[in-house]
């Protein structure tokens, strides 16, 4: 899917629904058990889930030897 962009991410009881705007101006709803947000620092995927970021911001930030990256992984079926 390329040239959309993201424009709403609910978390539902069942489910996770992403809101895509796609080139031509519609936007279609999708669903799925999981979402993935590889989206940055400033990522629209964690802050409408109400996700937290902590830490920097800066974008290229070494650490040993590699990328640092952030992750957060919510799951029901985890707890």
């Amino acid at each position: 899917m390329f040239e959309a962009k993201v424009t709403a991410v609910r978390e539902e009881a069942d489910r996770v629904e992403v809101v895509v705007e796609h080139r031509d101006g519609t936007s279609r709803t999708y669903s799925a058990a999981y979402v993935v947000g590889a989206d940055g620092a400033r990522s629209r995927v964690r802050n409408d889930l109400g996700i937290r970021y902590s830490g920097e911001r800066d974008d290229d930030r070494p650490f040993m030897a590699g990328a640092m990256h952030s992750i957060h992984f919510r799951s029901a079926d985890m707890y």
